[in-house]
C-alpha cells in the first residue's frame, strides 16, 4: 500500500485524465446533448403551432372574403412554381 502525504492547501487533482473529472465532464456532455435536442424539439413544435394558428387565420378570412381565398390561390401556385 502506498502512503500519499499531502501539504495543506494542495491539489489532489494533478492531471487532467482523473476519473472524477472524467465523469463529470462525461455527464455535462451528455446534458448538453440532451437539452440541446429538447430546445430543437421546443423550436420545431413552436413553429408548427404557428404555421397552424396562421393557416386558421387564413382559412377565417378566407371563408369572409373571396378577395383573401384567390390571394392564397394565387400565393400557393407562385409556391408551387418556385420549389
Amino acid at each position: 500500500m502506498t502512503a500519499l502525504t499531502l501539504a495543506p492547501g494542495a491539489n489532489v487533482i494533478g492531471t487532467a485524465t482523473h476519473e472524477g473529472i472524467e465523469r463529470f465532464t462525461t455527464g455535462l456532455e451528455r446534458a448538453n446533448s440532451l437539452l440541446s435536442r429538447a430546445i430543437a424539439w421546443v423550436d420545431a413544435f413552436n413553429e408548427e403551432r404557428a404555421a397552424a394558428h396562421n393557416a386558421a387565420t387564413a382559412a377565417a378570412l378566407a371563408a369572409t372574403d373571396h378577395r383573401v381565398l384567390a390571394e392564397l390561390r394565387a400565393a400557393y401556385t407562385r409556391s408551387e412554381i418556385a420549389g
